[in-house]
């Protein structure tokens, strides 16, 4: 899924873009309640594909272990934090 050694895309051509249709379809369905508008729905989507991309990378080379405690937490509770952010406006 990250890197090109760990994730084999020769071996999985298509799962890149198969796990970016889960994410496509999860927008979709913001958008047809009304959380997000139509005309907008490509820039959260790119910036939410990075953002679990960064974090996954951070994971993996351990630095979101490191900064979690140093924030007095630990790595999943964090991860969870910051995917739940929208719940606390």
């Amino acid at each position: 899924m990250f890197r090109p050694e760990l994730s084999q895309p020769d071996k999985h051509p298509d799962a890149g873009d198969a796990a970016f249709d889960i994410l496509a379809d999860t927008i979709a369905d913001a958008v047809a309640v009304g959380l997000l508008p139509a005309d907008r729905v490509d820039t959260p989507a790119v910036m939410w594909w990075s953002l679990a991309h960064d974090m996954a990378s951070l994971w993996l080379d351990g630095q979101l272990k490191e900064r979690s405690i140093q924030l007095g937490t630990a790595a999943s509770k964090l991860v969870e934090d910051i995917t739940h952010l929208h719940h606390t406006r």
